[in-house]
């Protein structure tokens, strides 16, 4: 008792008020030896107002059904200020008398407790800070459409107008001005569709996978068509997921793989599904242009392109969108891939996950 850290607290009969504090279970609480009495009306007097059901109704349980009495709750000091204590408690009965006596220990936790609360609050912040980011791209982005339209329609009309009363030079510059207005206008509505994506996946459905991939080589028809593209599965489960994001996900991770395909090989795409630990793995195997091991984590970063847009056009918003779907869902998203040999991508999505039923869903 004198060598522990901890507090040390005997209740030799739970059908009595008095106890026994150790001298260090007093010193936690800034008293010294003398200056409190231990009892079990005094340590209920002491208790935090908002924890006191709790405690009451933790420890009723526990001397009913003879269990460990295992709880967090907040004891107020010498100085009136309530701090954190983990209490753990044993239960047992005098073979003769039948007298029944909870011996236990407190320990003090305030640093860790400080620590939650800290982590709370930063990760309230960078919830707020998130949020706010979301808001500020999608305006951005919104507000930016108007003037960039006029941009690709007025050198439109400069391209049609003048063509073949300007100089080749003035003509490659309207090219250009043209081209790039285009390429900006497609980074502006990916951006707006990255900064629609929340945080959660919203409304959760009964998704058959296989028909989530029907729609999405429905929308991806041009571009299978143009590339003579060939695109297999497994068995496909039932999941409870956002149908319209799952199919997303699919259409983003297979229109990747067939653009990023060498133009003289047939690309040649494989769905995959299998269950493991509570969670189904998808992947989305290919036999194309393959990545480098060190961009296998960089290439889900918003923007981050590994060709330039002469060799492949894009905005590097694709697999950041791909990421920010599966972090919905709860899962995980990562690649396996060899330069020149294809690459996997894989996603997982939780099995256990109910659906959401709502009014609106009804």
């Amino acid at each position: 008792v004198d060598g522990t850290r901890d507090g040390i607290w005997d209740w030799p009969d739970i059908s009595k008020d008095e106890e026994y504090w150790s001298p260090q279970w007093k010193a936690l609480l800034g008293y010294e030896d003398h200056e409190i009495e231990a009892s079990a009306s005094t340590f209920f007097s002491m208790l935090h107002l908002d924890d006191q059901p709790r405690v009451e109704q933790e420890l009723g349980r526990c001397i009913r059904d003879g269990t460990l009495f295992d709880m967090e709750y907040r004891l107020r000091n010498k100085s009136g200020e309530y701090l954190w204590f983990e209490a753990k408690g044993n239960l047992t009965s005098a073979e003769t008398t039948g007298v029944r006596r909870m011996t236990g220990s407190i320990t003090d936790i305030q640093a860790r407790k400080e620590g939650e609360l800290s982590m709370e609050r930063a990760m309230d912040r960078l919830t707020q800070s998130n949020e706010e980011l979301e808001r500020f791209a999608y305006v951005a982005s919104h507000d930016l459409q108007e003037p960039l339209r006029m941009v690709t329609n007025f050198t439109g009309l400069l391209a049609a107008r003048y063509r073949g009363q300007l100089d080749d030079k003035a003509t490659q510059y309207i090219d250009i001005a043209t081209n790039a207005a285009k390429r900006m206008q497609m980074l502006i509505q990916d951006l707006l569709s990255y900064a629609r994506l929340k945080g959660d996946a919203g409304l959760s459905d009964t998704v058959d996978c296989s028909k989530a991939l029907v729609y999405a080589l429905d929308n991806l028809y041009a571009q299978v068509n143009a590339r003579k593209a060939v695109v297999t599965h497994g068995d496909l489960p039932i999941i409870t997921s956002n149908r319209v994001r799952f199919a997303s996900l699919l259409q983003n991770l297979i229109g990747n793989a067939i653009k990023y395909c060498r133009l003289e090989v047939t690309p040649t795409i494989h769905i995959a599904a299998e269950e493991q630990e509570g969670e189904w793995i998808f992947s989305v195997r290919d036999n194309g242009i393959g990545i480098k091991p060190e961009y296998c984590e960089q290439i889900f970063v918003p923007f981050k392109r590994l060709h330039t847009k002469e060799e492949y056009e894009g905005t590097g918003i694709g697999l950041a969108m791909c990421r920010k779907i599966v972090v919905s869902f709860g899962g995980r998203i990562w690649v396996e891939s060899r330069e020149g040999w294809g690459s996997t991508f894989y996603f997982t999505v939780s099995r256990d996950m109910e659906p959401m039923k709502t009014e609106e869903a009804a």
